[in-house]
């Protein structure tokens, strides 16, 4: 992720802290190379035959699980934010914002659940 890399150390340290378990390493993972073969397929074409993305080439985009449904809910996190974007980078609490994201809602602590 671009705008990860050029943030300072304090606020990668505040995307792990807050967006674990993805936070750590925020970076597109892929598809999974057996159930999501056309989005492997697609993402491999626009990286190695249309030379696009080239940031990616040499990376192994099979995410060995399923990952579509993850992009679809940080996807939904993000348009909202790009319309703010203007010449600017992601700022880390909209990183951590876009990252929480990916998280499955069944596995959202809801508030008293550390109760039972």
């Amino acid at each position: 992720m671009i705008a990860f890399t050029s943030l300072e150390e304090k606020a990668k340290q505040r995307i792990k802290k807050e967006a674990q378990p993805f936070g750590k390493d925020p970076k597109f993972r892929g598809f999974d190379g057996n159930n999501e073969t056309e989005h492997y397929g697609v993402a491999g074409f626009l990286i190695n035959d249309m030379k696009r993305f080239e940031r990616f080439k040499g990376r192994d985009l099979n995410s060995h699980m399923p990952s579509i449904e993850s992009y679809r809910r940080m996807l939904a996190v993000f348009l909202p934010i790009r319309q703010t974007l203007m010449g600017t980078n992601l700022s880390d609490s909209q990183i951590v914002e876009i990252v929480k994201a990916r998280t499955h809602p069944s596995y959202l602590t809801q508030p008293g659940d550390a109760d039972l």
